[in-house]
């Protein structure tokens, strides 16, 4: 079958759906099939940060490919296919990716795979330092920190929080929290932040580290 009759016939079943708004932002539906699933992927993607190029009809012309002959196929089962990226490297762009079992997939992340894993699924969790399965992730990309709104602003002005708890005498978190809210910074715990300043949380490269990164963080 050609990828034209095929498309024909998806859309005959119902798995697809062209738009025949001409303001419509894309070709096909992203409410139902296919076009949904394309949707799904591309939010995915997004959330992870993985660069997502490809367009409706390279999706589809992938599915073609790969035989799938409904929606339903694609998904998390061990039978289902998914989209994956070669090496489980790069982002989901033509020639970087196709359909492949979910079995398929596991397998060619190996390594990793295992270090996607988070809390207690990891194989460090609940080590320290160096072993830490959290080390050298910077405090403002930490999961935890980009949940609560006033954590990470309070990250963003890392620098002049920093000279601000040094200009004071290097006080405890309890007494920094109230002088920092005086200079119209956070109101936030900031506990995690001194430990960072004083050394007592062991993290890669210190507070030199830190602000280094912070420096090209705020560039980006």
């Amino acid at each position: 079958m050609e990828f034209n009759n095929w498309i024909n016939e998806q859309i005959t079943l119902g798995h697809l759906q062209l738009n025949k708004s001409s303001s419509a932002k894309y070709k096909y539906s992203t409410m139902i099939g296919f076009g949904n699933k394309w949707r799904q992927k591309k939010r995915n993607a997004k959330k992870v940060n993985i660069p997502f190029d490809l367009t409706q009809d390279e999706y589809l012309q992938l599915a073609f490919n790969a035989d799938i002959t409904e929606p339903k196929q694609i998904g998390r089962g061990s039978n289902a296919y998914q989209l994956g990226r070669i090496g489980d490297t790069g982002g989901y762009v033509m020639g970087n990716c196709r359909f492949i079992t979910q079995k398929q997939n596991k397998a060619e992340m190996g390594d990793r795979h295992i270090l996607k894993r988070k809390g207690k699924d990891h194989p460090t969790y609940g080590r320290k330092g160096k072993d830490s399965h959290m080390y050298g992730t910077l405090p403002w990309e930490h999961g935890m920190t980009k949940k609560k709104p006033l954590n990470l602003l309070a990250w963003k002005h890392l620098p002049e929080i920093y000279q601000l708890w040094k200009d004071n005498n290097e006080p405890g978190y309890g007494k920094f929290r109230k002088i920092a809210v005086q200079h119209n910074y956070p109101d936030v715990y900031y506990e995690n932040m001194i430990k960072y300043f004083d050394g007592s949380h062991d993290h890669k490269g210190g507070i030199d580290y830190l602000l280094e990164e912070h420096a090209k963080w705020k560039a980006s």
